[in-house]
């Protein structure tokens, strides 16, 4: 649902190192460049909270337009997971619109932020651990 493009960083112009982000959600993509050729790739992805993120926001989005409930067929263990996921959530954000703004303009580090200031969780790693 969200993705963006990073900064480019230079690393080293001596060496002609160069990195470049891309955000998919709260998932990311670095890529390392030295001399035209990729040198490495390093993934942060999160799977439980882009599914859950994911989930919530579709719910959030269909049931503001259509008027009507969401459903979506899952099992009981991420039913549970998610609803441990919206009651933080809540606490985390005052409004629904500022996390869907967050999170579609891939704003990691604001989501972050919201988490670490307000649950006091570490990092979104530790959220994941919780929600798990």
């Amino acid at each position: 649902m969200a993705r963006a493009t990073g900064k480019r960083i230079v690393l080293d112009k001596k060496k002609n190192y160069f990195c470049k982000e891309f955000f998919y959600g709260i998932s990311s993509k670095k890529i390392i460049v030295e001399e035209n050729e990729i040198k490495n790739v390093i993934y942060k992805k999160h799977e439980l909270l882009d599914f859950l993120f994911t989930i919530t926001i579709a719910q959030i989005l269909y049931e503001n337009i259509e008027n009507k409930p969401y459903i979506a067929s899952i099992d009981s263990t991420t039913e549970m997971q998610l609803k441990k996921f919206k009651f933080y959530l809540s606490k985390a954000y005052y409004s629904p619109i500022s996390f869907i703004k967050d999170y579609m303009s891939c704003d990691i580090k604001r989501i972050t932020n919201q988490i670490r200031n307000k649950l006091n969780f570490s990092s979104l790693t530790e959220l994941e651990r919780e929600l798990k």
